[in-house]
């Protein structure tokens, strides 16, 4: 395997990888100042390649006395997943939406979100996002 290098943003060494490969959010950290730092990163698509393919989340709310459990519920699921973000959701609930958009994922990570929310008996559903 070869290691996959970044410029690090503090001083602009060439950063490498120390976690999250095969996802969409990576952490590398610089060897000269020991700046840590996340990027998202997408793979080159080729011809011997698949294509790369973004889903976007979601979770429908049945009825507007639920927001306060679900919420818990789906924060406690998606926690420490990339591409979820509480503002986000809160922003939705504060709007009265009941169709909660819960970011957009990689193929790799479908199956990550949908057995996180499976854990809190919540059903995800995913469109392919173009």
């Amino acid at each position: 395997m070869t290691a996959m290098t970044f410029t690090c943003i503090n001083c602009g060494a060439d950063a490498v990888l120390i976690a999250g490969e095969g996802t969409v959010l990576l952490q590398f950290k610089c060897p000269v100042c020991l700046n840590e730092f996340w990027a998202h990163v997408s793979p080159a698509v080729t011809d011997e390649s698949e294509p790369y393919i973004v889903y976007r989340a979601f979770f429908d709310v049945a009825s507007p006395e639920e927001v306060s459990k679900l919420k818990i519920k789906v924060r406690k699921a998606l926690q420490g997943i990339g591409n979820f973000y509480l503002e986000d959701l809160e922003a939705q609930i504060a709007a009265g939406r009941l169709e909660w958009d819960l970011g957009r994922y990689s193929q790799y990570e479908v199956q990550a979100v949908e057995e996180a929310a499976a854990k809190m008996n919540l059903k995800v559903r995913f469109l392919r996002d173009t």
